[in-house]
This record gives C-alpha cells, sequence and structure tokens, in this order.
C-alpha cells in the first residue's frame, strides 16, 4: 500500500519522536474490531481486539492501553458491542461519537483460555475472615469447610479477593462467606465457602442456686466456656456496676443473662421513709411507708404511717423521695 503525503509525514514524525499537533482532525480515530480473539489475561484492553488508527501518538497509545473490562459482558459467551466500546472511550478519554469510527466486525467475541481457578489461597481468605468476625467474643471457635465455590471456570492472571461483611447469629452452626474475585478493579465473580462452625464463649455461671429477690455478690458465679448451643439470650458480661440482686431464680451451673440480675432499688417496697413536704411557707415532715420499688427518677406512690392517704412521690437518692405536689 502506497503511503500518502500526510502518512509519510505523520510517520516520519513517529520515528523521530515528534508529537503531531493535536488539532481537531488529528484526534480522528478509526477503530477496525476484530471479530474473534482468543485471550488469558483477566483484563482486557482495546489493543487487543481491535486495530486503532488515529495521526494524534498520545491518543494511540492511550487507546491501545485502554482498560475496557467494564464492556466485556458478566454473561459468558455474549460478545463485546460497539455501543459498549464507545461509551468506556465517552468516559474514560472524552472521546466524542463524532470523531470515533469504528469498522470492522459489529461484535468482538472473546474467548478466554478457562483454568480452574485455585482457590486454596481465597479458601484461607475466607476462612480467616470468618475467624475474624467470631474472635472479638469467642473464646474458642472450631470451623472446617463443608462446600466450596471453586471448580467454576476464570480467567488466568493476577487476581484478589475481598470478603464480604459477615453476620454471625447465635447458635449458628453453619455460615456462608461471600468472596468477590477482582481482576485489577473488575470484578469477575462470588464465590460462596460454607463453613460449620462450633463457638465457645467465656460466660459467668450460677456457682449455687439462687432466689429472685436473693442480694448478688462476685462469689456466687464462676466463669466458664460453654458452647453457642447452650447459651439463651444476651449473657451478662460482669462489667456492670453498682449493687445488684437476683431478679430472677437461677439453678447451679446455668448460664447467667441479662436478665436474671438487675440493680438494687434506691427505696424498696414496705420500707419506711422520712419525707418533707413544702407548700408556701408551711413545712411538715412525716414518716411514709413505699408502696413499690423504685429507683433516682422513677415515681412511687407512698401512704403516710398509720393512715390510707397515698401520695405520689419522686425517688431522688437511696432511701430519700419528695413529695409531687
Amino acid at each position: 500500500m502506497r503511503l500518502s503525503d500526510v502518512q509519510t509525514l505523520m510517520l516520519t514524525l513517529l520515528l523521530l519522536g515528534v508529537p503531531a499537533m493535536a488539532s481537531e482532525s488529528s484526534r480522528q480515530v478509526r477503530i477496525h474490531l476484530l471479530p474473534l480473539v482468543a485471550l488469558s489475561e483477566p483484563v482486557v484492553r482495546l489493543g487487543q481486539i481491535a486495530a486503532v488508527e488515529t495521526t494524534d501518538v498520545n491518543i494511540l497509545r492511550q487507546l491501545a492501553a485502554l482498560d475496557i473490562s467494564a464492556a466485556v459482558p458478566r454473561v459468558a459467551g455474549e460478545p463485546i458491542s460497539r455501543m459498549k466500546l464507545a461509551a468506556q472511550l465517552r468516559t474514560k478519554l472524552g472521546l466524542r461519537d463524532e470523531v470515533v469510527r469504528f469498522t470492522g466486525a459489529e461484535y468482538v467475541q472473546v474467548e478466554r483460555e478457562v483454568s480452574v481457578l485455585d482457590c486454596s489461597q481465597v479458601q484461607q481468605l475466607a476462612e480467616a475472615a470468618l475467624l475474624k468476625a467470631l474472635t472479638p467474643s469467642a473464646s474458642r471457635t472450631d470451623v472446617s469447610l463443608i462446600q466450596s465455590g471453586c471448580g467454576q471456570g476464570l480467567p488466568d492472571g493476577s487476581m484478589r479477593a475481598r470478603d464480604r461483611p459477615i453476620s454471625v447469629g447465635a447458635g449458628q452452626s453453619r455460615v456462608t462467606v461471600w468472596m468477590d474475585v477482582y481482576a485489577g478493579d473488575t470484578w469477575l465473580r462470588v464465590l460462596p465457602f460454607t463453613f460449620a462452625m462450633s463457638v465457645w464463649r467465656k460466660v459467668a455461671v450460677a456457682r449455687d442456686r439462687q432466689s429472685a429477690g436473693d442480694p448478688f455478690s462476685s462469689d456466687q458465679i464462676i466463669w466458664a466456656d460453654l458452647p453457642d448451643s447452650e447459651l439463651r439470650g444476651p449473657n451478662w458480661s460482669g462489667t456492670e456496676s453498682g449493687r445488684l440482686r437476683w431478679r430472677r431464680a437461677i439453678e447451679a451451673g446455668r448460664p447467667i443473662t441479662t436478665a436474671h440480675l438487675e440493680t438494687l432499688p434506691d427505696v424498696r417496697r414496705g420500707s419506711a421513709v422520712d419525707v418533707v413536704a413544702e407548700t408556701g411557707q408551711l413545712r411538715l415532715e412525716m414518716s411514709v411507708r413505699v408502696l413499690q420499688d423504685g429507683r433516682i427518677g422513677d415515681r412511687v406512690w407512698v401512704r403516710r404511717e398509720n393512715g390510707s392517704t397515698q401520695m405520689l412521690a419522686r425517688v431522688t437518692g437511696p432511701g430519700k423521695i419528695e413529695v409531687i405536689k
């Protein structure tokens, strides 16, 4: 093929390393699509599926190296369309449709050299992610793989995997960890790994039988590792401060939940409390009987000693109340 004078000049400039002028005409691009290409790398570049022609050297280099993996359909067997390629050119290089001319095939069929992905590293990452999710509250864990997402064909090449958020409920005996596989920044597929798991947690258990209403003390409990299957409800953490009592009865050896304990009330039902009631210049001191348990800020009913009139009072402190006007 004989080169025109312009083509000869452009080739000479290119060989001499002189960049061409980026005029509007020099930005004209012709992309000749190949009907079928075979690729082994996960990242697809425009120069692998098309012959690119332009007089702008810089644009030529950018086009040849352009990552068009996002234009490749995720469904195996579907071809790359001109429309998706044009969208990539607009988004990544700012090339308008009027400066791009497609020739050759209408669609590009990409055939990959598929091999079975060696999932050992991805599986290890999935197991590590699961153990990390369990570690904050577990004293011991046993996990074993029961179902793998491996065996699905993926292209060879440099890949990375990232786990999705893991949610594990109390008493759960198996969990699926979903791993997203990427080639560069291109998402390829998600692989599921299902694990059977046994989780033990260090919890407080009752040393002896306790009755509802009994005062609580630390020598009434022991700490033990129990499997999740034996735990019921939120476990008592042992970090609560203040005076406590048993809200519910519990048998020896049973795990203590937050429902078993409560803080002692600041005023107790049936206790006698001195109270001062003031109305204007009138100040009245009297002894009342508390009719219900209450804590600071609670409203409780009280009754005057040797009387039947009930009054509403507010708990202001341990053994202290004030009558509500």
